[in-house]
């Protein structure tokens, strides 16, 4: 058990820049319109989706070549490629350098993620996967948490550059400890890697309908471009869907779906990213347009989310290992979904701290207990081998969930936006939270905690 807590304390180190990153942009989105006066946001939104694309499309390959390589071995390159694409996001002269920069942080995760969560389900007995979860959940978290509230002060006294450049030496000492600590394990070794060009058809699928959604309010719903953008889309995701059924190495493993709670936690992951991401957009925007506060300020206000998020996964470990993962991941998607519901409800022009900080909270309650639960209830059914494959797919699910909910945000949005506007946004994280809960709840009961599951 040493080497196990030596192992989650130093993936949580490894993801810590990850996630700081993550939650960071939102802050950064902000002052960039300022750097940037004559990019709109529609453009400078591919510095927040970029990432998440190339993430989802990705991060099935990096789980496979964790399995091939050895996922010590993946582990370290990514978060080293990652804290490389921080310092080309960082000293970018352009939005062009900078989206190129989010790439190759998109590829470092996409390779990191899947075989850091394998180390650390592997490190752990089967009846300690809970906690082993939540920690990791935690330290995400806290990451995150950072990241609005550290973030916001780094972008109001340093400007957006240093939000990217003050986790490289994170990243770094994540992968100097990693090297002493990590013991190398590998999956099932195939004669061949999945489908590369899957990967393309997911990444320019998804592009195309994110495409489609930013560029409505300069092209219109109707215009001949949009149409195009959001058919090219649909056809290319098709098409990867029948190519991954007749694939011998498809990017996404549908075999994995016979699964029942395979099915329910991504799926609910995949809605609860969406409402939960959506919300952390709006907040900045909202504390920053409507309350007129600093960025600093407003990134401060937005941390409770994280943090309690964060400080709640190791509670939801707990709850698993007594429970198991449905009543929890049910139970915390239905927190957050009455949180927003409070704040769409009474929010108003006049700054409401009282009301801010009781749903933030609130809501950041819920979000620990779903996300310190929700990744145990996609494999609950699966053996180890089928580890690093789930979670690939479970973080393919979130980005794209995430990406699709930020284009849906800033479309709704627009550049100047008033109270009015984000009302829309706050149904639209009611209304997905609350299909996440019932997905989650959907999955039926848990496998006996004593009981090795069937793979």
């Amino acid at each position: 058990m040493r080497h196990a807590w030596a192992t989650v304390s130093v993936v949580a180190l490894a993801t810590f820049q990850v996630a700081m990153t993550l939650s960071a942009v939102f802050v950064v989105f902000v002052d960039l319109g300022d750097y940037f006066p004559d990019a709109s946001n529609a453009e400078l939104s591919w510095a927040i989706n970029a990432f998440t694309i190339v993430s989802a499309s990705t991060v099935v390959l990096g789980a496979a070549i964790g399995d091939q390589w050895g996922r010590k071995r993946t582990t370290l390159i990514g978060t080293g490629l990652f804290a490389l694409g921080s310092v080309v996001a960082g000293t970018a002269p352009g939005v062009g350098v900078l989206i190129v920069g989010r790439c190759i942080q998109a590829l470092g995760a996409a390779l990191s993620g899947p075989s850091s969560l394998a180390l650390v389900l592997e490190a752990f007995p089967f009846e300690k996967r809970g906690i082993a979860i939540g920690v990791f959940t935690m330290g995400g978290g806290l990451a995150a948490a950072a990241g609005p509230a550290v973030g916001g002060v780094i972008v109001e006294h340093l400007g957006w550059r240093w939000a990217f450049l003050a986790v490289v030496p994170i990243g770094l000492i994540a992968v100097a400890v990693g090297a002493r600590i990590f013991e190398e394990s590998y999956g099932v070794r195939r004669e061949r890697l999945p489908d590369p060009l899957g990967s393309l058809l997911l990444m320019f699928g998804v592009g195309s309908l994110i495409l489609a959604l930013v560029q409505t309010d300069e092209w219109g719903w109707l215009d001949r471009r949009t149409v195009i953008a959001a058919t090219v889309g649909l056809v290319l995701v098709a098409t990867l869907l029948r190519r991954s059924i007749r694939h011998p190495a498809p990017i996404l493993d549908l075999t994995l779906y016979r699964h029942r709670s395979f099915r329910a936690g991504n799926a609910g992951i995949a809605t609860f990213a969406a409402s939960f991401f959506t919300m952390q957009f709006a907040a900045i925007f909202f504390l920053t347009e409507v309350w007129d506060y600093e960025i600093g300020g407003a990134g401060i206000l937005a941390a409770p989310y994280f943090l309690a998020t964060g400080l709640m996964g190791p509670v939801a470990g707990r709850m698993v290992d007594r429970t198991g993962p449905r009543p929890v991941a049910a139970t915390g998607a239905a927190m957050w979904t009455i949180a927003a519901l409070v704040l769409a409800l009474a929010i108003g022009d006049e700054p409401n701290l009282t009301l801010w900080l009781t749903v933030v909270i609130a809501g950041g309650i819920g979000s620990g207990l779903f996300w310190g639960s929700a990744p145990t209830l996609a494999v609950e059914e699966l053996d180890g081998p089928g580890y690093a494959r789930a979670a690939g797919i479970n973080q393919t699910m979130q980005n794209t969930g995430n990406a699709l909910a930020i284009a849906v945000a800033i479309t709704l949005l627009g550049n100047d936006p008033t109270l009015s506007d984000f009302t829309p946004i706050f149904v639209l994280v009611v209304a997905i939270g609350a299909c996440s809960a019932l997905i989650s709840w959907s999955a039926g009961p848990r496998l006996s905690r004593s009981t090795p599951p069937v793979g």
